[in-house]
């Protein structure tokens, strides 16, 4: 699940995808889980992740896995992959 600083939500599952439309100012986002490295039992939320638009402007987000050693740690980050628009 992932909330937003409105109040928006928008609910994922591994390879969704998702279109979040807002107006230009300051937000942020968090990631809401399921931690699975304790059976699912537990709920965990990342960090905040601040998004800044102007009018015009898109950015896109990937939220991916956390990995270490090649395995799944349980949790979920988000990284800026593009940013587009009014300059």
């Amino acid at each position: 699940m992932i909330t937003l600083s409105n109040h928006q939500q928008v609910g994922l599952e591994g390879g969704q995808a998702a279109c979040v439309y807002l107006r230009p100012g300051r937000y942020s986002f968090r990631i809401k889980f399921q931690n699975s490295q304790r059976l699912m039992r537990t709920t965990s939320v990342s960090r905040a992740y601040p998004v800044a638009l102007r009018a015009g402007q898109q950015a896109l987000y990937t939220i991916y896995p956390t990995i270490k050693n090649r395995r799944f740690t349980g949790g979920w980050r988000a990284q800026l992959t593009g940013k587009h628009g009014s300059h």
